[in-house]
């Protein structure tokens, strides 16, 4: 494996070293080949990303006791993240 390839694969990407690694490895150490190995995998990645619904979520509001601060928050996760959702509530809530 040649180093320079693989610095220079990340940092015209900015992909992690091992993925730079097994993109090279596959495309036979040519970085065109490699980017667009890259960019195919980048596509899956964010297909597979585009099917999560959001299913569950809350919104919570604060408004300072001077009337001139105030934060609304949104919160929507995935369905199946119970344990994370029941953390989140738990901190937004002060529980």
């Amino acid at each position: 494996m040649d180093i320079k390839k693989l610095k220079t694969l990340r940092e015209e990407t900015g992909v992690s070293l091992a993925l730079c690694k097994k993109a090279l490895e596959e495309s036979g150490e040519d970085l065109e080949k490699a980017k667009k190995l890259l960019q195919q995998w980048g596509a899956e990645v964010l297909a597979k990303k585009a099917t999560n619904i959001t299913q569950e979520g809350a919104i919570f509001s604060y408004v300072h006791h001077n009337k001139k601060i105030a934060i609304l928050n949104e919160a929507a996760l995935k369905f199946g993240e119970n344990i994370k959702i029941t953390r989140f509530l738990r901190w937004q809530l002060g529980l």
